[in-house]
């Protein structure tokens, strides 16, 4: 039987800090403490965001350190993500290393603290390492999934060496790097010159830092070398390596070890040996205190840094980049997924593709009854429409069908005429969640009750701000006997098994560009995700907004490499 900490109803404190940096930015900040911890200054634990990352995806780990009797100050760089001084496109590891030191200075003038427990967690872990080898505050690291080696992570990510060529004399100026414009040449010429860049840098930075380090490493982190673990950390004294089953870079991906994540981090700030420090030994804070505490911190960043662009704007620009998805194998078998619970398509059915995109899944339906149609007729034709919020959508997916029936029927001169009745309609589906008053009685789809056999609704619902109400909407128009297909990717989702999937297929230069924007696509919504705009969905809870609309027969899935949370229910 698993052991699990114990849950205490504990008041947990949090003030908001501002400071300077060493270079003389401001610096805003986050104190998170009990009031014991604050009066018996029990020891702080300095927690630095990762990258593209504010101090509130901290917020969790912090709050378990707090109820486990520490003081935690969790930072946003400045030039950065959060509410923080400074542009992202002038980011620098060299000034966030400044950043880490700087925050020690506040601690020190304002608690008189010289001691402190630095947590690190992807690329921001590099930049504790030189802040490690030249400051004596900190006197333990623990870092998770931190990247020892910049230049090979780069290259996982770009398949391009994108230092070496900077090295070399390119220049590439300014480039999206996961969603955000980075000046490159300004980025890449402080990292060398800080010989922060590849392995022999962090190698030296280590044997500074003579302090007990931690590390926390994801079996499956497809960004991080395990040989750099092993070359760099393993062999070194004073430092424990801890590998977490079955985890991506992206840890909170899997519930389970993001659970066992929790815990690690706070049993590796409690003593030199974890293994040594039982699970019912600590205290979990209560779930609805940081709940309480992200709403709070969401609004923050909101103000701090707005949204520039309106919905529609925002997909007009972002839908082109998820083109290449076709390309994907791991997608393909995600389409297969949603085709095999739909069920076949019959003579007559009216389907409806909910926020239809780039039109990916009606190339699918296309395909599957061509291939079917070769072999036995399917009439009269059944009825395919698409929806959508934006007309560079629709019209992406109206030239796609279009030459997906051309290409696919060239040869197939018994297939009968039409296969597939196509209809195109925008519309916004945040209009008929907006307008409910929480029991389907709203503005409703131009659509009769009971009309479509089959529903498709493909990675929408996370973008809408009252999915429950548009899924009872759907509901509404779906046909007694009628499947419908609801999809979200899953909470904290780790694009980077996807990636690596897609680049041992056979790609050609054009495609892995795409596959590029693919992630620097992902970058950005998962931003718009952390402040609140977008939310992904449990299967669990999916499957629960489809049960209040009245559906039947609910069954969860996963599928999209393991990333997407799939719900198929009946009416």
């Amino acid at each position: 039987m698993a052991v699990t900490s114990e849950v205490v109803s504990l008041a947990i404190l949090t003030d908001r800090v501002t400071y300077r940096s060493r270079t003389g930015k401001k610096l805003v900040a986050c104190w998170d403490r009990t009031a014991e911890a604050e009066n018996d200054m029990a020891p702080f634990v300095l927690m630095a965001p990762k990258y593209a990352e504010s101090k509130k995806n901290n917020l969790q780990i912090a709050y378990y350190l707090a109820a486990n009797g520490f003081n935690v100050l969790r930072f946003d760089h400045a030039c950065h993500v959060g509410e923080s001084e400074g542009i992202m496109s002038r980011f620098t590891l060299g000034d966030a290393v400044e950043d880490i030191r700087g925050s020690l200075d506040y601690l020190e003038e304002r608690f008189g603290t010289k001691s402190v427990i630095l947590f690190s967690a992807s690329l921001s872990a590099r930049c504790s390492f030189r802040a490690a080898a030249l400051d004596r505050r900190i006197v333990k690291l623990v870092s998770l999934v931190g990247v020892l080696n910049i230049q090979y992570t780069l290259y996982q990510i770009y398949k391009e060496d994108l230092v070496g060529g900077h090295i070399a004399g390119k220049r590439w100026g300014i480039n999206d790097i996961l969603g955000f414009d980075i000046d490159l040449d300004h980025l890449f010429d402080r990292m060398v010159k800080d010989d922060m860049h590849d392995a022999e840098g962090t190698k030296k930075d280590l044997a500074w830092a003579r302090i007990p380090i931690v590390y926390l490493a994801a079996e499956r982190d497809a960004w991080v070398d395990s040989k750099d673990v092993d070359l760099l950390l393993r062999s070194r004294g004073n430092t424990v390596v801890h590998v977490i089953e079955d985890a991506l870079h992206e840890v909170r991906e899997n519930p389970r070890a993001a659970r066992e994540t929790l815990k690690l981090v706070v049993k590796a700030c409690l003593g030199e040996r974890i293994d040594a420090i039982r699970d019912d030994t600590l205290v979990e804070p209560e779930k609805k205190l940081v709940i309480a505490r992200n709403k709070i911190e969401r609004e923050l960043l909101k103000k701090a840094q707005p949204e520039q662009d309106e919905e529609k704007d925002f997909w007009t620009n972002y839908l082109q980049k998820y083109s290449i998805l076709e390309r994907f194998e791991d997608y393909q078998e995600y389409l297969d997924l949603i085709g095999s619970l739909l069920g076949d398509i019959e003579p007559d059915d009216l389907l409806l593709d909910a926020g239809c995109g780039n039109g990916l899944f009606g190339i699918w339906v296309i395909r599957d009854l061509l291939q079917r149609a070769s072999q036995k007729p399917i009439v009269p034709p059944p009825m395919y429409v698409a929806m959508d919020l934006t007309q560079a959508g629709l019209a992406s997916a109206c030239r796609r069908h279009a030459d997906a029936g051309y290409e696919l029927a060239a040869n197939l001169t018994s297939v009968p005429r039409p296969l597939l009745d196509l209809a195109y309609t925008q519309a916004d589906l945040e209009e008929y969640g907006k307008n409910g008053n929480g029991h389907g009685h709203g503005k409703h789809l131009p659509f009769t009750e009971n009309c479509f056999s089959k529903i498709c609704c493909s990675l929408v619902v996370s973008y809408l701000e009252k999915p429950d109400v548009v899924v009872r909407e759907l509901a509404r128009v779906l046909a007694p006997g009628g499947r419908i297909v609801l999809s979200s990717m899953k909470p904290y989702c780790d694009m980077s098994s996807i990636y690596r999937d897609f680049l041992h297929q056979e790609v050609k230069d054009d495609e892995l560009e795409s596959a590029r924007d693919l992630l620097r696509a992902a970058g950005r919504i998962k931003v718009k995700e952390e402040k609140g705009y977008y939310r992904f969905f449990s299967g669990k809870r999916m499957a629960s907004m489809a049960e209040a609309a009245g559906l039947k027969n609910v069954d969860a899935r996963c599928s999209f490499g393991d990333q997407t949370h799939l719900i198929v229910a009946e009416k």
